[in-house]
């Protein structure tokens, strides 16, 4: 992984909260309001009515149901609208494939991070139902905040006081660096960098020190010192176990109000270790940010 430059802010100005009026999307949505006033960022919300959901409606009844279906999520929309009081806000009430609506919507408005809240279905009904969260991920190339269903109902006013970013050391992570990086400095947050020796033996005892000194020289060359963070980084190693139970668990260990994922654009929530980052937005005591990866030149 290359080493982070000492140039790391990043701005918020745009926005996009992807919303089906649920108990989840309304947290996603004090999230979202939360990360706006703080950066005075405009916040544009949408909800995509997509064909699966036309098509349940009945031939004969359809025109007319739809019509009834579209003022409803109008009325929900504007409801919704109405707890962004300041006005720097656009609403979207578009047809078709969430992600394809996403995608579009952060192309021509230029935003800068999407938030999005997920059930945390698995098994059978995950693969009926699928995940609205994993598609927009999959297509999406800007950071996307996704509020699972075990995140705090609000957003900490203070702000972030303690940030995760897990690394294996291997892949171009600069893009989620960047952003934790910029998020510590910016709400005077911890940042601990967490590696994880997925899919690899552990060292035998006698050479565990070495391997140790090595990889936490490597963690600490990730962060330069001309970049005066208000905390020292962290930095810690774990050999054992399975990647996303371990990143949970040291979240939950440090009281992580965030974790910062580097993701793969190629399969919806992959990311460079071996388990799905799915499964760690489902589990996480916090939201997690996922920044994909940055395509080599």
């Amino acid at each position: 992984m290359e080493r982070m430059a000492s140039q790391t802010e990043i701005a918020i100005q745009n926005i996009l909260l992807a919303t089906d009026f649920s108990t989840i999307s309304e947290k996603a949505l004090r999230y979202a309001i939360t990360i706006a006033t703080s950066c005075n960022a405009r916040i544009h919300l949408v909800h995509v009515i997509e064909p699966t959901t036309v098509e349940t409606l009945a031939p004969a009844a359809a025109p007319e149901a739809y019509e009834r279906l579209r003022q409803t999520a109008k009325a929900s929309l504007n409801t919704q609208a109405h707890q962004l009081k300041d006005g720097r806000y656009e609403t979207y009430l578009v047809n078709g494939l969430a992600n394809e609506v996403v995608e579009n919507l952060v192309r021509e408005n230029h935003i800068d991070l999407v938030v999005v809240g997920t059930h945390g279905r698995r098994g059978i009904q995950k693969l009926k139902l699928g995940s609205v969260a994993e598609q927009i991920f999959r297509s999406i190339s800007c950071p996307v905040l996704t509020v699972g269903p075990y995140t705090p109902e609000t957003a900490p006013i203070a702000g972030l006081h303690s940030i995760l970013f897990p690394t294996d050391l291997v892949s171009n992570e600069s893009g989620a660096l960047a952003h934790a990086i910029s998020l510590a400095k910016g709400n005077n947050a911890h940042l601990m960098l967490l590696y994880i020796m997925a899919g690899v033996q552990a060292p035998p005892p006698n050479q565990r020190e070495w391997f140790e000194e090595s990889d936490m020289r490597r963690l600490q060359s990730l962060v330069p010192p001309d970049l005066h963070l208000p905390h020292q980084p962290e930095c810690r190693i774990e050999y054992q176990g399975p990647t996303s139970e371990v990143i949970l668990q040291v979240a939950r260990d440090i009281g992580a109000d965030l974790i910062v994922l580097s993701v793969r654009p190629e399969e919806p929530w992959a990311t460079h270790l071996p388990d799905h980052a799915y499964r760690i937005v489902t589990g996480s005591l916090c939201p997690v940010l996922t920044v994909r990866e940055r395509e080599a030149a």
